[in-house]
């Protein structure tokens, strides 16, 4: 097990870069849908700390977070219709995930402790980590594209 661990390791710089790369990818995709009313991604100039990451960071994350028009049943017609990213209740895997915190990982924190923290009951689901090797291509495209009623 450690010696599969440290062969990860190797290639962990070039994975996380890949993963930040695809989900500024995911994010723009996403902020120009009509059916989506917020983008939270530290890559974005529209973050709302921008000037702060632009000092401190190089890249974006490998998470990005959104909010749906349409509340919880868009946020779980979006997750029902992806098949490369998996639904899940936590992000702590290599996959590529997604999860609806209001009901999976926040779900025991009262309506007003979420809202403290920024989590609607709407809020969409972060994607989670995204393996190097996938890309946000055609298929994730079409999969968003389904869940959120464009096609």
């Amino acid at each position: 097990m450690p010696w599969t661990l440290l062969k990860g390791i190797e290639t962990l710089p070039l994975r996380v870069r890949q993963q930040t790369e695809n989900a500024a990818k995911i994010a723009d995709f996403l902020a120009e849908q009509g059916k989506v009313a917020k983008v939270i991604y530290p890559g974005r100039k529209d973050h709302p700390q921008a000037d702060i990451i632009a000092k401190q960071m190089t890249g974006g994350s490998t998470l990005v977070a959104f909010e749906l028009k349409g509340g919880k049943d868009a946020a779980f017609a979006l997750q029902n219709a992806l098949d490369i990213v998996k639904i899940s209740n936590n992000l702590g895997d290599s996959k590529s995930l997604i999860t609806h915190p209001a009901t999976t990982t926040h779900k025991n924190l009262t309506d007003e402790a979420r809202a403290e923290l920024g989590i609607s009951p709407w809020h969409g689901p972060p994607f989670g980590r995204h393996r190097g090797y996938r890309r946000p291509d055609r298929r994730f495209r079409q999969g968003a594209c389904q869940g959120l009623g464009l096609i």
